[in-house]
């Protein structure tokens, strides 16, 4: 399984032994979607996002730039190392 980094926007339970719930955080997406998320943004938003003349033309063009954020949210997680 692939580091994910971890929550991206833990959560803190509090603990309720009333409830049987453990305190703690977790929940949320992880870190590496997060920074996928951004990548994905940024490259849509820059040199690619003037060529989307209507939704499909987007649509294809996104498929083919999702690897690219997934490995630069990998980068990403690597540096934090």
């Amino acid at each position: 399984m692939k580091d994910d980094g971890g929550p991206a926007f833990p959560t803190q339970r509090e603990r309720n032994d009333q409830l049987g719930i453990v305190g703690g955080y977790g929940g949320g997406m992880s870190l590496r979607d997060a920074f996928a998320i951004a990548a994905l943004q940024g490259i849509c938003a820059g040199r690619y996002g003037r060529r989307f003349k209507d939704a499909e033309t987007m649509i294809r063009a996104v498929n083919g730039i999702v690897p690219d954020a997934w490995g630069l949210a990998d980068e990403m997680l690597n540096a934090r190392k």
